[in-house]
């Protein structure tokens, strides 16, 4: 961590404060207990020509991200640290998604087993969810609220 790095990928998508890359299919380091994906922190909209299937490289410092709204959540690595970012192209194939299966998590193992599809496409086929009653849920945000009642 705080390392400087350069990379380039993918442009996977985008939020209001950055946006997600990910290493073209097959051009990963072939270690399946790491990520081949990840967050860019820009701080505010990417530019405008930063979209899903853009070749990016950047230069920026690889940090742990803990939203300052929620202290006790899990860490997020990103880079950022103001990321020079060079457009190379556009029109790429999107990486593919790696299918997550009930096979592939337990319960008792917590939320460090999905580190390494940490900022990747990722599909799942089939999926329940327990989650508080008598809240609502801001999609796009992916922010929530609850009266914290769990059934």
């Amino acid at each position: 961590m705080g390392q400087v790095v350069a990379t380039s990928g993918i442009v996977t998508g985008r939020k209001s404060n950055g946006f997600f890359m990910q290493a073209p299919d097959g051009a990963g380091d072939a270690d399946a207990s790491t990520s081949e994906g990840i967050f860019v922190f820009t701080g505010a909209a990417p530019a405008a020509n930063v979209t899903a299937g853009t070749l990016v490289s950047v230069v920026g410092r690889v940090l742990e991200f803990v939203p300052a709204a929620d202290p006790f959540s899990p860490s997020f690595t990103e880079i950022g640290d103001v990321p020079s970012i060079e457009v190379r192209g556009a029109g790429a194939t999107l990486p593919a998604a790696i299918e997550i299966r009930s096979s592939d998590v337990a319960r008792e193992r917590g939320h460090e087993q999905l580190e390494r599809l940490e900022g990747m496409r990722v599909r799942v086929a089939s999926l329940t969810m327990i989650s508080p009653t008598l809240g609502s849920v801001l999609e796009p945000g992916a922010t929530g609220t609850s009266s914290g009642v769990f059934y």
